[in-house]
């Protein structure tokens, strides 16, 4: 006779590791998007663990199961929207054609990522709010990503899709005027992400073409 027949059927209050890892892996992304809509609606100063935890209807200690500190969900919220962008750049890197093909693909990826909650966080948070290792480590970040979009300019300049420029200068042309939509896009507007990513990729494209 098994073991099932001798003790019967039971039910344990305990639930299995893989449920309670997901519970918990659901709880933690809760945390970092609630923070993330907090910090970007009202500042990252402004806004208190206290105020988090109470939207989300648990105990600011309960917050410290997930993260360390608030700093600790701000460089989270930073390395999630980064991490979005880079995916961009690699999508761009694969795309069929010339470099100026690459940049728009890349154009329209990250115009993408500054109407979400944490593209924003890349730039309307200011890192220097940060302690020192934390704004160090968030500034990587951005260093990166910055030389990747540099190289995909650089190649289209020297496959000659893109005009000779200063590459360094193009860059800050590209990435400041699409980090700006993570100031004014509204969800509720008339355009969404993807007419908004068409409108910068003509615009762009018309400063970044090579002349025929």
């Amino acid at each position: 006779m098994g073991d099932a027949q001798v003790l019967g059927e039971f039910a344990s209050p305990w639930r299995d590791p893989a449920d309670r890892a997901a519970e918990r892996e659901a709880k933690r992304a809760a945390v970092l998007r609630v923070a993330a809509e907090m910090f970007v609606a009202r500042g990252y100063g402004r806004t208190k663990l206290a105020d988090v935890a109470s939207r989300l209807k648990t105990t600011k200690a309960a917050l410290y199961t997930y993260f360390e500190s608030k700093e600790a969900i701000l460089v989270e919220c930073y390395r999630l929207g980064d991490l979005a962008v880079r995916e961009g750049v690699a999508s761009a890197e694969t795309t069929a054609g010339a470099g100026l093909e690459k940049v728009q693909r890349f154009i329209r990826c990250y115009c993408e990522v500054m109407t979400t909650t944490f593209g924003k966080c890349l730039n309307r948070i200011d890192d220097r709010e940060l302690s020192p290792g934390a704004r160090e480590l968030v500034r990587g970040y951005k260093r990166d990503v910055d030389q990747l979009v540099r190289r995909l300019i650089a190649l289209g300049v020297a496959d000659g899709s893109i005009r000779p420029c200063d590459v360094r200068t193009a860059t800050f042309l590209v990435e400041g005027a699409i980090n700006w939509i993570g100031f004014w896009y509204d969800p509720n507007g008339p355009s969404g992400p993807a007419e908004i990513g068409e409108r910068f990729v003509s615009l762009l494209s018309d400063g970044l073409a090579a002349r025929k």
